[in-house]
């Protein structure tokens, strides 16, 4: 899809649509966007919400049926069923064209129709003005009190269901009339009233460049909240806010934390590691000796179908899970905690690597401006070459996500193995098989978390290598730093079961900077 190509006639009708008024209404006039605002974008998301549309991948089409005495409307919801699966439908429930023939649509075709309920389900709806103006008000009431005017320029805004970006813009808003107000009663300087609202528009600027973030599960609303986000902030003489590492499309609910268990809870006889609550660990604290990282730790949840439909459908494949719970959550050895303990200390190598890769970028990407109070501030001044969107986009795909390069940066390592954890609570059912013991499992993360060295070292006494090194490849490997070496194609095809958890962790999604991470998301950000 991604390579879909429009001819001119097509994409002519489409700024034809955008840029005039509509038809039979008399003359035709041009539509202005100057005015556009959050408000009409967000109309513009919860209606986008309400459709959905697909292509057509059965060989013989599909056709369209509607439940019996109903009227056949297009832009309602609709039901399709293959060929073969026709015959079990009335004359009555079949949808005909003005010709009297089955409305048909053939491979490759595209079908628009209402999404149902997908939009009820997940709750995806446009928050109105005046519920984000009272939530927000309040929300900062507590939190700014007693802040001086340059506290507010250091606080992180993270929206975790970010949609079109109503509370977000709302935030930005409120902040920067609190900051002018604030900096002009502690400097005793008054903006007057027509350079006021360019003084707002650059503190917001600088907010959205500097300490905005958010997730949503829906990709369209990543691309809304992008926008509204430019136009709120956008003004003469500055770049659109940069977003790409700081917007992300997946779970805010779901993913691997920065959360540790003790060493003695995995040498518990009891393993008290299944009833505990992993210990928070801010970004930018250090692990302690005798702490492991959660995601490398087994849980009693994982695969845990309990729905009875489920379990009368496959009956073989649910004893399998069950057994594999079992043996996975069993009490560890020694010997695994101690491997433990190894490839928790590869994570902190690659975490800090990849913390200073981002702060890296972000100096490289995010434009310095001066905002009022700030104008002879040495931390303020202007950057000198301001990159434009494209090169940015480019050099977080080539840093950040490695795009080119035969090894994994330490952000992909990080989250493969993130995603690895995840997906063994997701894990489907038609592939029990694959799920791995306790050794497979920590041997393929130290694949991935430590990566090709000198040699590769077995976690556990009766492993051998993962990967056989080759003696030509032997003087590269010597060079390497002492993360070592991923290549994540390589590897993905010698461990089937990588494929499964990569299929898993919703690839289709943009990556980009997230409060928590793991199935589609990301490794939190440095403030």
């Amino acid at each position: 899809m991604s390579r879909v190509r429009l001819r001119n006639h097509v994409l002519q009708r489409i700024i034809e649509l955008l840029s005039l008024s509509r038809e039979g209404r008399g003359r035709r006039g041009r539509i202005s966007y100057s005015q556009l605002g959050i408000n009409q974008l967000g109309a513009v998301y919860e209606g986008l919400l309400s459709y959905t549309g697909f292509f057509v991948e059965e060989k013989d089409g599909l056709y369209e049926v509607k439940p019996e005495g109903e009227s056949y409307d297009a832009l309602k919801q609709a039901y399709f069923v293959t060929r073969s699966a026709l015959a079990e439908y009335k004359e009555e429930e079949k949808v005909f064209d003005e010709r009297g023939r089955l409305v048909h649509h053939p491979q490759g075709s595209f079908v628009y129709r209402l999404a149902g309920r997908n939009r009820q389900k997940s709750a995806s709806y446009y928050t109105p003005y005046v519920l984000t103006q009272c939530v927000v008000k309040y929300a900062l009431k507590e939190l700014l009190k007693d802040k001086m005017a340059d506290d507010i320029l250091r606080l992180n805004i993270c929206e975790s269901a970010l949609g079109s970006g109503a509370f977000l813009n709302e935030a930005l808003n409120q902040l920067a009339d609190a900051y002018l107000e604030r900096k002009q009663r502690e400097t005793g300087r008054t903006i007057s009233h027509e350079d006021y609202l360019l003084e707002r528009q650059k503190v917001k600027a600088y907010l959205a460049d500097n300490r905005v973030y958010g997730v949503d599960r829906n990709p369209v609303a990543i691309e809304l909240a992008e926008i509204s986000l430019w136009l709120n902030t956008i003004y003469s003489g500055h770049t659109i806010p940069w977003l790409g590492a700081q917007l992300v499309a997946g779970n805010s609910l779901i993913g691997a934390r920065r959360q540790v268990f003790l060493r003695d809870q995995l040498s518990s006889d009891h393993r008290e590691w299944l009833a505990a609550v992993p210990e928070r660990m801010p970004v930018g604290a250090e692990r302690a000796p005798g702490q492991v990282w959660h995601f490398l730790v087994p849980d009693q949840g994982m695969a845990d179908y309990t729905d009875k439909a489920v379990k009368e459908m496959a009956p073989a494949e649910m004893k399998k899970i069950r057994d594999w719970r079992r043996d996975f959550c069993a009490r560890f050895q020694v010997s695994d905690v101690r491997a433990v303990e190894r490839l928790s200390a590869a994570v902190d190598g690659l975490w800090k690597k990849h913390t200073e890769d981002i702060r890296r970028l972000r100096r490289q990407t995010t434009p310095v401006f001066p905002v009022f109070g700030h104008e002879d501030d040495p931390a303020f001044a202007p950057s000198g070459h301001r990159r434009t969107t494209r090169e940015r986009d480019f050099l977080y795909r080539q840093e950040i996500l490695g795009e080119g390069a035969p090894w994994a940066t330490p952000y992909q390592r990080l989250k493969l193995a993130m995603d690895y954890w995840c997906a063994l609570w997701f894990w489907p059912i038609d592939q029990a098989e694959l799920l791995p013991t306790r050794d497979a499992f920590l041997l393929e993360m130290q694949a991935i978390l430590e990566g090709t060295h000198h040699e590769v070292r077995p976690l556990l006494p009766e492993q051998g290598e993962l990967l056989a090194v080759r003696p030509a490849e032997q003087k590269q490997l010597h060079m390497i730093d002492e993360l070592g070496t991923v290549n994540l194609g390589e590897l993905c095809a010698r461990l089937p079961r990588l494929n499964v958890v990569r299929t898993l962790h919703a690839p289709r999604y943009r990556c980009a900077a997230a409060p928590r991470f793991g199935l589609s998301s990301r490794p939190d950000q440095p403030a």
